[in-house]
């Protein structure tokens, strides 16, 4: 987790204090915390997560769950008055009872709420460590920068 945030460490060095030939652009705290969190992959991940537990919700929210059975029969049948054909047609249907289907809703609904928040709680920490390494990084720009004030200072003096 930490080598993610080394680049953006030094993404922002680079986007602060660049080669002299280039055009001035800085890294803002906003773009480094934006960048970070569309190149997460612990996000993506998570995101993914929220993906599949939408999908359980939609699966649990079915009203009838299982497919319905049809079975058919025919066969000869003897008796006193004599011989017929027997016919016989049987449809089968899973009903859930007792709140079933509620409480399979609630669970995935639940499973739903838990995803989300794990995301929002990852991306407080991609958030925090990007602010982090981006003050880091804007010091170590600055202690450049006066490193090179008294280099010029000496030279004079």
């Amino acid at each position: 987790m930490r080598r993610t945030f080394r680049w953006v460490g030094f993404l922002v060095v680079l986007g602060v204090t660049g080669p002299a030939w280039a055009e001035p652009r800085g890294l803002t705290l906003d773009d480094a915390v934006r960048l970070a969190q569309d190149k997460s992959p612990s996000l993506r991940w998570l995101g993914e997560d929220v993906d599949a537990a939408k999908a359980r919700v939609s699966g649990a929210s079915v009203l009838l769950r299982g497919n319905p059975t049809v079975t058919g029969s025919v066969g000869p049948r003897s008796s006193v008055a004599g011989r017929s054909l027997d016919y016989g047609v049987q449809v089968v249907q899973e009903v859930e009872v007792a709140g079933q289907r509620g409480a399979r809703v609630d669970a995935a609904g639940s499973g739903l709420a838990a995803a989300k928040a794990q995301v929002k709680a990852m991306r407080a920490t991609v958030t925090a460590r990007v602010r982090e390494q981006f003050g880091r990084a804007l010091a170590t720009a600055q202690r450049l920068q006066l490193a090179d004030d008294a280099l010029v200072i000496a030279r004079e003096g």
